[in-house]
């Protein structure tokens, strides 16, 4: 039935999962789990974005849901199938909706009705979310995640410095006090339009000037990359979730004002009363979808496989040139710590190629039923 029908394609045929084995003597595969970019996924082909949940907020449920004990490599740990599910009611408990659905099981059916039976197992062969959603691509985001993290949380805390800096002189001008001013940055005001708690590196959002900002300090800007393209890659990928059809959604009147929303959005911060209003901001997983736009940008050649460039892109022109940046700064520890998560990476990825390569070798023994000598 439906029930049988929706682990398949939910857990497995669309959410790209990550499978952490652990195998007893006689093989069997004990666990499989989610990651954080297959619930991401799940997330985007559902089209949560359109009842008010953003990847961070799929990032936050996911945090919540993961299990200490959930398996874990060198990867991320990942959603156990019973965690999956509890990540479902907490996404049912916290969706916006325009009707008035106050239990629990009305969103569940709201849920499945109205996103995931519609929408999960839908195909999509839109360019960006296919190279974005590779095997391969996958593979590397794995791999490089550690390195990238610290380049994300680098770049959203010198954002959210900004920030702060524009706040204080906002208030200042409003005739507050600095003592006041830094008072009330300390009262837990939000920074972020999504996650109205303090910040933390689990709730970070990375603006259009930081990532300006890690492109200029990789020397990234050159050609048809151009600071001008960001707010179209931004908009872009943050709009790639806000389809919804009709039939499926009563919050199709907000939905047809996003587009007019967008085009007013200025690249500026600014405040509205006591609120702060960022520029377009993103959370981690937004940021891959970014960097696969980047790699788009600055090779284009179709004939070369695309993980290759993505790697080429991640490794070559932003990871070394960030490493370079940063280790000339004497009081920073960024430097070092970039260096570290690209060694471990590559050490992962040599391991990887060695296990892959005695794998293969010991096919032809397996083929004719002996053993290898």
């Amino acid at each position: 039935g439906r029930s049988g029908h929706s682990r398949a394609s939910v857990l497995a045929s669309r959410a790209s999962v990550t499978q952490h084995r652990t195998r007893g003597k006689d093989g069997e595969l004990r666990s499989v789990t989610m990651d954080l970019r297959a619930l991401t996924r799940f997330a985007r082909d559902c089209r949560l974005r359109g009842v008010g949940l953003a990847p961070i907020d799929i990032e936050v449920i996911f945090t919540e849901t993961c299990s200490p004990q959930s398996p874990k490599n060198d990867a991320s740990p990942g959603l156990t199938f019973e965690a999956f599910l509890e990540a479902l009611v907490m996404i049912a408990s916290r969706l916006k909706l325009e009707t008035n659905l106050e239990r629990l099981t009305e969103r569940l059916q709201y849920l499945f009705e109205r996103h995931v039976w519609p929408h999960s197992t839908k195909r999509n062969d839109q360019m960006l979310y296919t190279l974005a959603y590779d095997a391969g691509t996958a593979l590397l985001v794995s791999r490089y995640e550690r390195p990238l993290r610290i380049v994300f949380q680098t770049y959203a805390g010198l954002g959210i410095r900004a920030v702060m800096y524009l706040r204080s002189v906002t208030r200042s001008r409003a005739g507050m006090s600095d003592a006041a001013s830094v008072k009330s940055m300390q009262g837990g005001d939000s920074l972020c339009p999504v996650a109205e708690t303090p910040v933390d590196d689990n709730r970070l959002l990375l603006d259009i000037r930081g990532c300006e900002t890690m492109l200029e300090h990789a020397g990234l800007f050159s050609g048809v990359l151009t600071a001008a393209c960001l707010p179209d890659i931004f908009r872009g990928i943050e709009q790639a979730g806000m389809e919804v059809d009709e039939e499926t959604s009563d919050s199709e009147s907000e939905d047809s004002d996003s587009e007019d929303e967008a085009d007013k959005r200025e690249d500026e911060s600014s405040t509205i009363g006591d609120k702060l209003v960022l520029p377009s901001s993103i959370a981690f997983q937004e940021f891959i979808d970014v960097l696969v736009a980047l790699t788009l940008y600055r090779d284009p050649n179709p004939f070369a496989p695309f993980p290759q460039r993505f790697e080429a892109f991640v490794v070559g022109r932003l990871l070394q040139p960030l490493i370079a940046h940063w280790s000339k700064q004497s009081d920073s520890e960024v430097g070092p710590s970039l260096l570290k998560g690209l060694e471990e990476a590559r050490a992962r990825g040599k391991k990887r190629s060695s296990n892959l390569a005695n794998f293969k070798s010991g096919l032809p023994a397996l083929a004719t039923g002996g053993t290898k000598k």
